[in-house]
């Protein structure tokens, strides 16, 4: 048995349930290049997802952003972006491009989900410490 706890999508859907003729709500969901169903016939190559860097997945961001104010029922002075986990530590990232971007309008609102609560470095010199230590205890064909 399959069970899937895709959080954003769960929020999206809550989101788009409250909606009404007053008040409507449009929600994109996409998983980042690479994850998930994202990843293009054309690249059939299991690791696309790590060759591309952060500036790739913050520029796909843009283009969502770009693709939603195109739609004629949309408010594009309304937007609200989600960021979740490496979304939301990117969100800052984002919010420039669309800004820096003449042909949008900046974002409205920004949601962090369960980005850090720390900063960047801080996590990546916490994530190197605890690697190198499980790799230097572990044994056998886990370890060294």
């Amino acid at each position: 048995m399959h069970m899937s706890f895709n959080t954003s999508n769960r929020f999206a859907e809550h989101i788009s349930k409250r909606s009404s003729e007053s008040a409507a709500i449009a929600v994109l969901s996409y998983d980042k290049r690479g994850v998930g169903r994202s990843q293009p016939m054309e690249h059939p190559d299991k690791n696309y997802h790590y060759r591309a860097g952060m500036m790739d997945f913050v520029l796909d961001a843009v283009e969502a952003v770009r693709f939603v104010s195109s739609h004629p029922q949309i408010d594009k002075s309304k937007i609200i972006v989600m960021g979740h986990s490496e979304g939301a530590i990117i969100m800052p990232l984002i919010c420039k491009e669309v800004t820096n971007d003449p042909n949008l309008d900046p974002i409205y609102g920004c949601i962090f989900y369960s980005g850090f609560g720390e900063t960047l470095k801080d996590a990546m010199e916490l994530q190197r410490s605890t690697l190198l230590n499980e790799v230097t205890t572990m044994t056998g064909l886990q370890g060294w």
